[in-house]
């Protein structure tokens, strides 16, 4: 079995995975840092350094 992997960055998945956009019809998980990436991209998404699709964020989390 292998182990899962950031689509972003492609290091191991923490026990937290988060789950992103890539506005072409499919979803994928990241993990914690590259999600925190994402979010401060905003609505112009986070394009991973290896390459691949931009990311975004699914929906507007709640605030507090």
């Amino acid at each position: 079995m292998t182990t899962p992997r950031c689509f972003a960055c492609n290091k191991v998945l923490g026990d937290y995975p988060k789950l992103v956009d890539t506005r072409d019809d499919q979803t994928v998980f990241v993990g914690n840092k590259c999600y925190v990436l994402i979010r401060r991209a905003g609505d112009a998404g986070y394009q991973p350094p290896k390459g691949g699709p931009r990311l975004f964020l699914l929906s507007k989390e709640p605030t507090r």
